[in-house]
């Protein structure tokens, strides 16, 4: 998300990557290397730069190695935005926070902004402790609770990615017919969220696609629309290892509250 989000606004803004174990390069941008686990390191390196906006995309995703490896999801996905909160406050600036879908559990189509939180595992609990902590300690922030899709990077391939790849070469993939969710294009998403800055928006908002969708049916749509055999299985009639964490079966956020202010379909 970070590598295209600089791409997309380098014509918008003076961009600098901060970075910590991967260093990326991309044209007409500053490169930062900062140590996350450092709070005096992170606020003068920031402060340095003195920036109007500070973007947290930093969040390892991996659900599984979250469940096994509590501590470092705590430490990126919960510490890091208290982190910039402080920074921001320190510097008037504001943080935009991206956020994950993965918060709820219950029996419903969608949820919106104000739906219960019930996470069930500790990937969604680090993700949703760190917004309780730029709720908490923020004073202008702005909060996107997202899913999307897109390209990736040489040393990360996206989800759409993976399922592309391996129908290219011929290989099966199974997906689900059981998982909803809504995501959104990753331009449209960067899109966006640049014109809610723009505006200096504040808040907590949902930013995904009007309609949801099952796994298996994303990956169809993706192999109609790339013109490659349909090689898409559904997960449900094959037995598979159990994954270490639980994973929601219903992620569709409702984004009525955010089209009030970005009339977009």
């Amino acid at each position: 998300l970070g590598l295209n989000w600089a791409v997309n606004s380098i014509n918008f803004y003076q961009i600098y990557l901060a970075f910590n174990n991967t260093n990326i390069n991309v044209k007409y941008t500053n490169k930062i290397n900062i140590n996350f686990k450092n709070y005096i390191d992170t606020k003068n390196k920031i402060k340095k730069i003195n920036p109007d906006y500070i973007v947290n995309l930093a969040a390892i995703t991996d659900v599984d190695f979250c469940e096994a490896n509590k501590k470092k999801a705590y430490q990126v996905n919960a510490r890091i935005p208290l982190m910039l909160s402080k920074i921001a406050n320190i510097l008037k600036c504001k943080l935009l926070h991206i956020s994950t879908d993965q918060l709820f559990n219950q029996n419903q189509k969608f949820f919106n902004e104000n739906s219960q939180v019930f996470p069930i595992n500790y990937y969604a609990k680090s993700k949703y402790l760190g917004e309780r902590k730029i709720l908490k300690i923020c004073k202008n922030y702005l909060i996107i609770r997202t899913n999307f899709f897109g390209y990736g990077t040489k040393f990360k391939n996206s989800y759409s990615e993976y399922i592309l790849k391996n129908l290219k070469k011929n290989k099966k993939i199974y997906l689900s017919d059981k998982i909803f969710f809504n995501p959104i294009y990753i331009c449209n998403l960067i899109k966006i969220c640049n014109y809610l800055l723009k505006k200096d928006i504040k808040g907590l908002y949902n930013l995904t696609a009007d309609d949801n969708i099952t796994k298996y049916d994303f990956g169809v749509r993706l192999s109609t629309l790339h013109n490659l055999k349909k090689n898409i299985y559904n997960i449900s009639n094959v037995s598979s290892n159990k994954p270490l964490a639980r994973r929601p079966y219903n992620m569709s956020l409702k984004n009525n509250k955010i089209k009030k202010i970005y009339k977009f379909k």
